[in-house]
Parts: C-alpha cells; structure tokens; sequence
C-alpha cells in the first residue's frame, strides 16, 4: 500500500476590508488586540456555520464599531486638545512679555497681509458683476507702424460709424453699443444746478451691462433724443422725495438750453466700474445738440468707445481679424492697423491705451502688493520660528516627562502644532481690531472708491479661518519637529540644550528677514529720491503761485477778452492768459505741412504735438523765448499766419534758423515759424520731450492761467468768481492751482512710495521681533561663557560687544544680499520715467546702516543685560 498523504486544512482568515478598517480606526497596541480577539470568534464561526456566515458577522462588527471608535476617538481628542489649549495659555500667562512679543508679531503680519488682500481682491473685482460678462468686449485698436500718443501703441476709440455697420454686416454680435464721454455736464432744475458726469450712449447700453433700472423701461429709455436715464442720488439732489420720471432737467448745450426727459432711474453704479457716470443721455441727442453728421457720423472722427456683447461660442480673436478689412471696406482707405477685443473684465488693470474712458490702474502693482503681503507674513512666521524656538529649553523637563510616560513622537507634534495654531488664532483676532481700525484711512489713502468689508460673504469667513491654519502650520511646524526630537534623558538634565545645526537655521531666517527689511528701505529710499527729482527738476515753466480757472461753458468764451482785461485789474493779479492746455498736460498730436524738401518721402508732413494760447501764455509760465519773437494781438492775421515750435521740432526738421519757414495746421492755414521756445516737458517725465507747435487763439481757451500775489489769497479768488459769474450766473466756478495739477500726475507713484514706506517699517518691526527671539536663544546659550570671561577680568563693553557683533554679521550678510535684488527691481521700476535720477551707493549704505543700527538697539538690552549679570549666578546656570 501506497503511503497516504495526510490533508492539511487552513484556518479561514478574516475578510481584508476589515483589517484594513481596523487599522485606520485603531492604534497599534489597540488594533493587535482587537483584530486578535475578532479572529478567533470568526474561525470559530467559520468552522461551525461556514465561511459566509462568518464574513457578514465580521461586517456586522466592522459597522456596529465604527460610531463607536469615531465617538471614542473624537471625546479623546476633545480631551487632548482642551489639554493643549489649556497647557497653551498656562504657558501665555507665565510667560507675558514673550506671550506679547509673539502675538504682536503675527498680528501685524497678519493685518499687513489682510489689508493689502483686501485692495488686491477689490481690483480684481472691477466689472465682474455683469451677469454677461464672458461675453462683453471692449474693440480697441492697436497701430502696427508706431504708436498713436504718449508713446502708447493702442486706442480705445474707433470710428463711431462702425457700429451700425457692423451690427448689419456680422452675425456674431448679439448686442452693440456706442459710448461717449459728457464730462462736467451741467444740469438746472428750477433754482438748482449741479455738474455731474455722463455718459451718450445708444439704447442697448442698458442690455448689455448689468446697471438695474429701479424706475423705467430698459427697452425705450434711451431710445429717443433728449432722453435721460439718471441715478438715484442725481434724482433725490433735484428733485427730492418727487418721482423724477417724465420730469425735465434743462440742459446748456454751445449757446442753447434743451430740456432732457428724465425716462429712468438707476441704481447707483458700482463702484468697482471702469464705466463711472452719473447719468446716461440718448445718442441720439446728437441730432439736436451737434447734428449727427458732425460728430458721430464721420468715419475721420476716432471718438467712440464701443462695446459688443458676442453670442456664445464665437471666438473674439477670429472676429477681430474680420474688423480691418471691414474699415477699409466703408473708408476706402488702407491702414496699417489691426482692432482687440478686449475683455471688459480685463481693461481696469491691463489696459493702458490712449484715450481711455477712465483712469486704471496696473496689473504690475497687484503683483507687487501681493509680493509684499506675501513677504511680510512669512517675516512674521520667521519671527514666531524663531520665538519659539529660543523658548524651547526652557520647556525641556515638560518634554522629557511626557516622553518617559509614555507620549509618541507625533502627539508631541500635534501639541506644539495646536499651540501654534491657538496662539495663529488669538494673533488673527487681533489683526482684525488692527484691520478694522485702520481701514478707512487705508481705503481713503489706496483708492477712494474702494468699498470693502471684512466679512461681507460666508467665503469671507473660510478665507480667514484658511489664514489662520496656514499660519499657525508654517510658523509652528519647524518648532514642532524640533522640541519633539528632544532625547528624554537630555531633556529632563533640564537647561539649555544643544541642538547641532540649529543656529545656523535661525541665523539665516534672520538674515532673510533683513534682507527683505534692507530692500523694502533701499527701494523707498530711491522713490523718494525720484520723486523729490521730479519736484525739484527744471520742467522749463514755472509751477507756483498760478490759478487755473476751467472755463468749459460757450457762453464764456464769448466775453473771454473782457474778463481777462476785468480782472487784471486786480492789483494782486500780475497776468492771466488762455490756452486749451496746460503746459504740463499738452496732449493732440497733428501733423503739418512744411517747408518743401523737408520730407520728401511724406510729402513733406510732419508730426508733433499741438495747442492753442494767446500772447501771455509765455510769460505767465515763464517759458523761456530762444529765437524770434511772442504772439501778439496787434497782427491782423496772426491767428493764421503765426506758428512758434520748440527747440525738439526744430532740430528733428533740421532747420538751424526755422524762423520763417511754412509751418501749415489746423490753427495756423498760412503758417510760418515766428518763433522757437526752450524745451519744457509738456508731458510727466515718464515720457521724453517730443516736437511741439503752438498756435495763436487768443479768445478760444478752455483754461484760464493766472499769475497771482499769495497775499490776500481768499480775496483775489472771490474777486475772479465774483468776475466771472456776472457774466454767466448758472455756470459752478473752479478753479485749483498749477502745481496741484503737475503733482497729480505723479499721485501713483507718490502713492506707491508711502505704501513702500509703510510696510518697511512694518517689516523692520516684525524682523526686530524675530531678532530679538534669536538674541535671547544665543546669549541664554552663553550664559555660562559670560560668567567664565567676567571671572577671568572681561569688560562690561568687551562682554557687549562679543555677544553683538554676531547679529551684526549677519545683517551685513543680508546687506549683500539685499543690495543687487533692491538695486534690480528700483532700476525696472526707474524705467518707466524717460528722466531717472541716478541710483547713488550711498543709499544702500544709508538702508543698511539703519538695519544695523535697528539690529544693535534691538539686541542691546539683552546683550547689556546679560554683560551686567554677576558672575556667580551666571557659573550655577547649567
């Protein structure tokens, strides 16, 4: 007989699932135990009822224990994070000063961080809330031979008769509509009249953006002439608590009133618009105002801001291809063009086109304000590092006892990661008082227009809560890993203990975080130095002591001689003149027919910049006459004969003596060069100084420029109102001062240059925090060091200086670093100005001298401290 095999039969095993649920749900010691008793009553039951029966037993248990371990693990938890919380705010009360240093540290990072967020989000805002915004864009026009003005390469006007033909000629615009400024529009009602700014629009304004008419029909509000459709606040300032709608605001057009009906109301315009207006007036009116045919019904005139709503799933880019052959189609002419559209939701910040509807403002300054928010919380995260860190010794017993009894690695983690978070908490309420106490001045100072709160949507509250964890994650995360590395033998000796490779992190998160303070310090330094250039630098006309009255009104510049010659009869006004422009803002450029031979290759045109002043334009700026003679009243022809250019157009003709040449244009038909005028920069420094012509208009202005005595001041000013108003009661009277106006055009970068020197200082602050945690770290770490060099005959300035010039290494270090990064961003910033001044060496110098006194005051008193203390305590520290 063969030899029988003996079967072997093996033990059922549970189901995988389980153990696998076992294993996320249980500890290790936990999870032995349990699985090991459920295994057995399962081969039990496998044995007795069979396999089947044994997994839906082992499933029963999976799902009758989990409610079980979640409610266990979650009270335990509880239980745990009470403990912390509790163990957190023992220590906070201990410990006051550095509880305080702490928490001020990450609170001002943290409302640093929320308040630039908060001007970041509003920007980003601008014209999201029409609800068919991904479909509304802006037709712009970009020129593929030069630029148009300003050295600017795109438009934002085209010809308004495009829109008529193309909403025949195109079916994918759903909607199309024309805008047109009406600024400073003045409008009577019985005896009240305010100036207010419009817009001329055609009816489907109303259709394609979102401004919700409380009063009135959207579809006929503006389609007829002399229609308006004005806001709430407009209708409650003339007509009060009245119904508005059907009622008349009368209206001064050239030398006529027309009546405007008023045919709806709006809600007030959002503030986050680039379109901003106070009214909105049919386009239609045009036929009664002008005629169409004058203004908005000539292909030469480039006036028109047009907006076109696409039907779905048409691409703008294709569509704008089909736009130049279109203009070439109805003009006949071919231009060296080509038209964007441009979403509406992307012009507030990355439009920079010549003629814009509105001021707007830079993406570059977004990322720039976000680089700052940024970089000023992760100081403040440094600082904390650092903080805690220099106070983990003295936390070393604490450590040790909860490892001998038994306490994990990661539980320590998750403690000193839950104090981080309660302390990222408390320091976030604090940040919100800060928040909520500077933010008006915040918003009146960044933006007027800027309309913020804190928690003005339930995302608001998520956002913050997300702050709140990222910071207590960052700040307390490097802590965490280091006092849980303790050994517990090391960390029950108690005192300082040494950690290798330790300082070395420290120092170079306080190297990093002077590195930043010494750039931000360089950088506002060199914009106060370019923008003290600007103010300082000869512009070539004189800014102080001259008014400009804005004559905008028809009706006064037919009494403009008269005025002019009433009011030098002031004594305590020196000279007045007209111009259409300020010699800081000359802006038309139009060419010109000149001598033949000049350019024979353009048919002898040229192109330069252009206004109209009268013959004490001059001498009222004080520009400086070169050659030939000044306009005068006293040649008959000299409104058409006389030309005077400056020194620019001269040499770019390439005429040394240009007197008497032609010079043909729109003002002067006849013209020939009578005289040339030191160049002057006409426009901000950003730009250089281009050809200029000035023409001879002595009663057609817009601006009336006064030279006048800083004596009796309220006086002179109510005698030039008193003046001009009797000769036109209903028109408002103002006025504002030149060199208001010149320092206007730097606004953005003065701006920019206090914001710098806010958050400087603030990170300045926030570093001296963090430097103050690493000064207390290393001299608690050479306490016994001081005692041995006292004992041995060391002096109170030796001791001092020992333990300082450390942290002024390390400032010197961030100094090197700083410098190039500071030097770079400056010089990118720098060539946005046509005239720089120079970046001199003595500034880093200055920025980096401050840091280091700053790092010395700031470690002094711990330093002198710790040099003073006597000798004996200091051998019995360890």
């Amino acid at each position: 007989m063969g030899n029988k095999r003996k079967k072997i039969t093996k033990s059922p095993s549970p189901p995988r699932f389980a153990g696998f649920i076992f294993r996320l749900l249980l500890k290790d010691d936990a999870y032995r135990e349990r699985t090991g008793d459920l295994e057995e009553i399962y081969v039990s039951i496998a044995k007795e009822r069979g396999a089947q029966h044994a997994a839906f037993w082992m499933l029963w248990e999976v799902i009758k224990s989990v409610p079980t371990f979640i409610k266990e693990s979650t009270q335990w938890r509880c239980i745990m994070l009470k403990n912390y919380l509790l163990i957190t705010f023992r220590n906070m009360k201990r410990h006051k000063a550095y509880s305080f240093v702490t928490i001020s540290g990450l609170a001002v990072g943290m409302a640093s961080f929320i308040l630039i967020m908060l001007f970041v989000r509003w920007e980003l805002s601008y014209d999201t809330f029409h609800e068919k915004g991904d479909l509304i864009y802006r037709v712009i026009v970009k020129s593929e031979s030069g630029t148009y003005n300003l050295g600017k390469t795109t438009m934002g006007v085209i010809p308004s008769p495009m829109a008529a033909t193309m909403t025949a000629e195109f079916p994918e615009l759903a909607r199309i509509t024309r805008v047109h400024r009406a600024r400073n529009c003045l409008f009577i009602h019985e005896d009240k009249k305010f100036e207010h700014n419009g817009l001329y629009v055609d009816p489907h304004f109303l259709k394609i953006f979102t401004f919700p008419l409380t009063k009135g029909n959207i579809e006929t509000a503006l389609q007829d002439p002399l229609t308006i459709v004005i806001t709430e606040a407009m209708g409650k300032k003339f007509f009060g608590n009245d119904d508005p709608i059907g009622k008349t605001l009368n209206f001064p057009y050239t030398d006529k009133y027309y009546d405007l009906k008023v045919t709806g109301i709006l809600k007030e315009v959002p503030k986050n618009s680039h379109l901003q207006f106070d009214c909105l007036i049919s386009l239609s009116s045009w036929k009664n105002l002008r005629g169409e045919t004058e203004y908005v019904g000539r292909w030469e005139n480039w006036n028109a801001f047009i907006y076109v709503e696409l039907n779905p799933g048409h691409n703008p880019l294709e569509f704008a291809k089909k736009l130049p052959p279109h203009l070439e189609k109805h003009t006949g002419r071919k231009q060296s063009i080509s038209f964007l559209l441009q979403p509406i939701k992307s012009i507030h910040l990355k439009s920079d086109a010549f003629i814009e509807i509105s001021e707007n403002n830079k993406m570059s300054t977004i990322y720039i304000l976000s680089c700052i928010a940024l970089i000023i919380l992760l100081i403040a995260c440094f600082n904390t590092i650092n903080l805690v860190t220099a106070r983990a010794s003295r936390r070393s017993r604490e450590i040790g006892i909860r490892k001998v009894v038994g306490a994990r690695r990661e539980q320590l983690i998750r403690q000193f990661l839950s104090e981080s978070i309660a302390l990222s908490l408390i320091a976030f309420m604090f940040s919100l008082i800060i928040v909520l106490t500077v933010l008006p001045t915040f918003c009146s100072f960044i933006d007027n227009k800027m309309e913020v709160q804190l928690f003005d949507h339930p995302a608001s509250i998520v956002r913050g809560l997300c702050l709140v964890f990222v910071v207590g994650i960052l700040a307390g995360t490097v802590p965490a890993l280091l006092m849980s590395s303790f050994h517990p033998v090391n960390a029950l000796r108690g005192g300082f203990l040494s950690i290798p490779g330790k300082y070395k992190a420290r120092n170079i998160l306080v190297m990093i975080q002077f590195s930043i303070s010494i750039t931000l310090i360089a950088s506002t330094l060199i914009i106060v130095r370019q923008m003290n250039y600007i103010r300082s630098k000869n512009m070539g006309y004189e800014r102080e002591q001259i008014l400009v009255v804005d004559i905008r009104d028809s009706q006064l510049r037919k009494h403009q001689a008269v005025i002019k010659n009433t009011i030098l009869k002031n004594p305590c006004i020196f000279n007045a003149a007209y111009s259409w422009a300020l010699p800081s803002d000359i802006v038309p450029r139009m060419g010109a027919t000149v001598e033949a031979g000049t350019f024979p290759e353009n048919n002898d045109r040229f192109i330069s910049y252009y206004t109209v002043v009268d013959q004490d334009y001059l001498n009222v700026y004080g520009i400086e006459l070169l050659s030939g003679r000044n306009f005068s009243d006293s040649f008959a022809l000299e409104s058409q004969e006389a030309v005077i250019i400056n020194e620019t157009a001269a040499r770019q003709l390439g005429w040394e003596n240009p007197l008497g040449k032609k010079y043909q244009c729109w003002a002067a038909e006849n013209g020939r060069i009578i005289g040339v005028v030191k160049d002057f920069h006409f426009h901000s420094l950003h730009q250089k100084i281009e050809p200029l012509a000035l023409g001879f208009k002595p009663n057609d202005g817009r601006f009336l420029s006064l030279k006048i005595s800083p004596l009796k001041l309220k006086e002179t000013v109510g005698y030039i109102k008193k003046t001009i108003e009797s000769y036109h009661p209903n028109y408002p009277f103002t006025y504002f001062f030149f060199n208001d106006a010149f320092n206007d055009m730097y606004i953005s970068e003065k701006k920019l240059g206090t914001l710098f020197g806010i958050f400087s200082v603030l990170a300045v602050l926030i570093a001296c925090l963090g430097l103050l945690g690493l000064a207390s770290f290393s001299i608690e770490s050479r306490t016994k060091e001081v005692g041995i060099r006292k004992v041995l005959g060391a002096s109170l300035p030796g001791i001092f200086v020992l333990l300082t010039k450390e942290f002024v290494k390390w400032v010197v270090l961030a100094n090197i670093i700083a410098w190039p990064v500071a030097f770079y961003a400056m010089k990118k910033w720098q060539n946005h100005f046509a005239y720089q001044t120079d970046i001199r060496l003595f500034i880093f110098f200055l920025s980096g001298l401050m840091a280091a006194v700053i790092a010395v005051l700031t470690v002094s008193l711990q330093s002198i401290k710790a040099a003073k203390a006597n000798p004996v305590d200091s051998l019995q520290y360890e």
